[in-house]
């Protein structure tokens, strides 16, 4: 089954009680949880996580957390909360009801992951991303414009609400129609990860140094996320929010190697022919991207800022002044990955173009937001990466 709906205007909807129930009952009546986040799991996704894991635990349900991350990079309140890496899971041995939050779709966790997933008794998900392919067929859907509730008896396995501006704020929404009293434990976690990827999105400015959080003007006309972030901060004390906003702007704790990296980027910009699009190609074999630690949570951040810096001509380049796309190719793992940000919401409608002219054979992968996203193709090979950069960029002429 799945329930769509093309007719919500706000954001971060509250969920239905019958659905909120639905995932409750489901939950609670299994012994074992896993909780499992997308791979290079960010903020949003790891504080979501615990968020539920809490809530799984309060309701004596044995739950753990499966991530791929450092912990400490990521700035976790851990909470005495079981919690497994990707590389040490080992789902030979194990066969319990999966809860996946922050993620739909399948291309978004290593294949020994998906196999878990396709394999468990129960199956469960909570996201905000638009799925290439969903990974359960019992879904809601909602990815709206005009004033319209869903229905409220409609209930499915997998709720994706991609008007959200945050996983997290799918979570609260959760436990707020269960009638929840939210501890500050779960409303640390949640505002972490709202502020996350609202601070990615540049709705909120994180500034560490000061420990303060500026709200923009589209985060606080935004009147379903700014009701959560009310709700929530009335909950947090003074410290809590000072420590929020520096955990979030890894950008004011950076070392002097990271600085180096970061401020080095702008010389290393190349623009698409008709100057649309202005990319850095970072190779697999790029020794300082190595020691850097290749992808983590700070290289991450520097690399959404600079796309971001890029996009809204921070550095009032001349040459930036007609740059509708900023694009950041780089290794991850055992993948090649992209990473972007584009004016307009118009990122998914080029990537579904870069889809039908790209003739690289190797497995690729492009989805997230309307406006920041990424995807990856399964290769470390330079030549074959390096078409690959050639292959996205010729297909700048979707935005003349």
């Amino acid at each position: 089954m799945k329930i769509s709906t093309s007719a919500i205007s706000y954001r971060a909807n509250k969920m239905p009680y019958p659905q909120a129930k639905y995932f409750k009952d489901k939950l609670t009546s299994s012994k074992n949880v896993d909780i499992i986040c997308h791979e290079l799991t960010d903020k949003d996704a790891a504080n979501s996580a615990l968020a539920m894991d809490e809530y799984l635990k309060n309701q004596g349900i044995n739950s753990r957390i499966i991530l791929s991350q450092d912990l400490k990079a990521l700035g976790l309140k851990i909470n005495n909360s079981n919690i497994v890496q990707f590389e040490d899971f080992n789902p030979q041995k194990e066969k319990n009801t999966v809860l996946c939050v922050d993620f739909c779709a399948s291309d978004r966790v290593p294949s020994k992951i998906y196999d878990y997933i396709k394999k468990a008794d129960k199956l469960y998900g909570i996201d905000h991303h638009k799925g290439i392919d969903i990974v359960d067929g019992n879904y809601t859907y909602i990815n709206s414009t005009i004033n319209e509730t869903l229905p409220l008896e409609s209930v499915s396995s997998y709720y994706v609400d991609t008007t959200a501006k945050s996983a997290s704020a799918i979570i609260y929404r959760f436990l707020e129609a269960l009638g929840e009293d939210i501890s500050n434990s779960q409303a640390y976690a949640i505002f972490s990860g709202l502020m996350s990827d609202c601070n990615k999105k540049g709705l909120v400015r994180c500034d560490g140094e000061n420990g303060v959080i500026e709200l923009k003007k589209e985060f606080v006309e935004d009147k379903n996320t700014y009701e959560i972030y009310q709700k929530l901060r009335e909950k947090l004390t003074v410290k809590q929010m000072k420590e929020i906003a520096k955990s979030v702007d890894l950008i004011s704790n950076l070392t002097p190697e990271e600085k180096k990296f970061k401020d080095s980027l702008k010389d290393r910009i190349v623009l698409s022919p008709n100057k649309k699009i202005a990319y850095v190609e970072i190779t697999p074999d790029d020794k300082e991207w190595e020691d850097l630690g290749s992808d983590n949570p700070i290289t991450s951040t520097i690399l959404n800022r600079f796309r971001m810096d890029v996009i809204n001509n921070k550095f009032q380049d001349e040459k930036l002044k007609d740059v509708v796309l900023a694009l950041v190719f780089y290794k991850a793992g055992e993948n090649y990955r992209i990473s972007a940000h584009a004016k307009d919401n118009s990122l998914l409608k080029f990537f579904d173009y870069a889809k039908t002219k790209t003739t690289n054979s190797i497995h690729q992968s492009l989805g997230g937001h309307s406006e920041r996203g990424g995807g990856k193709i399964a290769s470390l090979d330079k030549d074959t990466c390096h078409k690959w950069v050639l292959d996205i960029i010729s297909c700048s002429d979707f935005y003349d």
